[in-house]
């Protein structure tokens, strides 16, 4: 049987949560406060060195690699030879715009980039562009975000390997990870959309359902809703409420040493057993039969 360790990593991360409204989020005449408070946030001292600060989803909402002051601003925050890890638009080839989770060194090198691969429809892209060409998506800008090319281990010197999931890409089950097994898993996120509702906290039950399946503990950063940091048996271990500005330190749970069932049968556990309880109930019945 599989030991539910309460084992930490010795890796202290820190989840800052600035609960900006959605209505501010995205106005260009906000920017610079809704940066600064993201700054503030990270700057505080920390009881424990850390390794990486954590934004939530589209945190920046600029295009990083084209500000190089920006960059440097974000990398001055970042813990000494660690990582902030931000979401944000990332640009690619042919003027494609991706929706993604970027890594940035305290030198402001770009460590790493995951580009978003479920793309929400009408809110990221519209599916019927080639028809309906005129009508635009629901989310600020008109261009349509281009789709990544697939869930992905990033691996960064001096953190585990961790999957990186944007938003609502945390509630597939069997897939959130990929070879090689990551150590972590990454949700970040923006649930201001729902205000105070019944979705936050939905959400957020989802994604510890993750955790438990893959026996790896999820990390989820919410621009607003619920951050957390969750272990490999799917018990939350910090966390910050819905609304809530502020920022949780934490040690970085370990995984589970093996791989769960369902991480490596997925739901042909379920499918045995349902046809297992149909065979038994038909049986039954044939003895009453008789």
């Amino acid at each position: 049987m599989h030991q539910f360790p309460t084992e930490r990593t010795g890796i202290n991360i820190r989840l800052v949560q600035a609960a900006i409204p959605q209505n501010l989020k995205w106005l260009s005449n906000h920017f610079e406060e809704n940066l600064d408070k993201h700054l503030a946030l990270s700057s505080l001292p920390s009881e424990r060195p850390l390794k990486a600060i954590i934004w939530s989803e589209a945190s920046v909402p600029a295009f990083i690699n084209d500000y190089p002051i920006l960059r440097d601003t974000l990398a001055a925050v970042a813990p000494e030879n660690g990582y902030i890890i931000v979401g944000g638009p990332r640009r690619g080839t042919d003027n494609q715009i991706y929706t993604s989770t970027l890594a940035i060194n305290s030198q402001g090198q770009m460590a790493a980039a995951y580009d978003k691969t479920h793309l929400v429809p009408f809110g990221e892209y519209f599916p019927f562009r080639s028809i309906l060409p005129f009508i635009s998506k629901l989310t600020p800008g008109e261009q349509d975000y281009t789709p990544g090319t697939g869930i992905r281990t990033l691996t960064v010197e001096g953190l585990p390997s961790f999957s990186a999931l944007i938003c609502y890409e945390a509630i597939f089950p069997r897939a959130v990870v990929t070879a090689p097994r990551p150590e972590w898993m990454l949700n970040q996120t923006n649930d201001a959309w729902y205000g105070y509702s019944t979705g936050p906290f939905q959400h957020l039950q989802i994604v510890r359902t993750r955790a438990i399946e893959e026996g790896i503990p999820l990390v989820r950063a919410a621009n607003n809703g619920i951050s957390a940091a969750i272990d490999a048996a799917g018990r939350i271990t910090e966390q910050l409420g819905l609304d809530e500005f502020g920022y949780i330190d934490f040690d970085l749970p370990k995984p589970l040493i093996k791989p769960t069932l369902y991480s490596q049968y997925g739901d042909l556990i379920f499918l045995v057993l349902a046809v297992s309880l149909g065979v038994l109930m038909v049986s039954l019945r044939r003895r009453e039969d008789v």
